[in-house]
Formats: structure tokens, C-alpha cells, sequence
């Protein structure tokens, strides 16, 4: 690569701009803050969806391993729920469906 003639030139300016990034400030931390407080709230949500899903499944399955996938999917949704996006509709009813949806494709892969 060939250097400019002129080393003051915008091109080959030393000065970088400063790269902000979201970690930067207070913004990433109140999103995470959020996000735990839904997952908080509604950890009650993925027992009874585990629950349903598990009366009907052959007793090969395990309780647990249900509730501990459940859990990974509610924190998935509570990431990804943007309310604008979803029609206004409540946390408990998107992450019901997120939730469920994780639960039953666990059980797809193990059978």
C-alpha cells in the first residue's frame, strides 16, 4: 500500500474518532436491569408451562431438564420483546409462547 505524498492529509489523519459503543454508558446497563427484572418476575411462567408440556410426555423426560430449558427461553424473550413489535401484547403472553415453543422442541430432539 502507497503512502500519501502529503502526510497531513484527512487520509492519513493520526486522529481517530472516538467509537462509542453500547457498553459505553448507562443505556446497556438499564437494558440488562430490565430484561432481569421480566425474567425475575416470571420465572412462575415457565413451571406451569413445563408442567403442562411434561404430563404429556413418556416418564423418560425429566421435570427439571424441562424447567432448566424454560428458563434459557425466558430469558431469549425477555431479550428480544419489543412490545411496539409484538402488537402491544403483554410480556406474559409473548414469553408463554417463546417458552413453550423452547420446551417442545427439546423434546422434538431428544425423540
Amino acid at each position: 500500500m502507497a503512502l500519501p505524498k502529503d502526510l497531513n492529509s484527512a487520509a492519513f489523519s493520526t486522529e481517530r474518532a472516538k467509537v462509542v459503543s453500547i457498553e459505553a454508558g448507562s443505556h446497556r446497563a438499564r437494558l440488562i436491569e430490565r430484561r432481569n427484572e421480566l425474567v425475575m418476575s416470571h420465572l412462575d411462567l415457565v413451571e406451569s408451562v413445563a408442567r403442562s408440556v411434561f404430563a404429556g410426555l413418556p416418564p423418560t423426560f425429566l421435570l427439571e431438564d424441562l424447567i432448566q430449558t424454560g428458563r434459557v427461553a425466558l430469558l431469549d424473550a425477555a431479550t428480544r420483546y419489543r412490545p411496539q413489535q409484538h402488537g402491544g401484547a403483554p410480556f406474559s403472553a409473548f414469553a408463554r409462547q417463546v417458552v413453550r415453543g423452547a420446551i417442545l422442541n427439546s423434546t422434538r430432539r431428544r425423540h
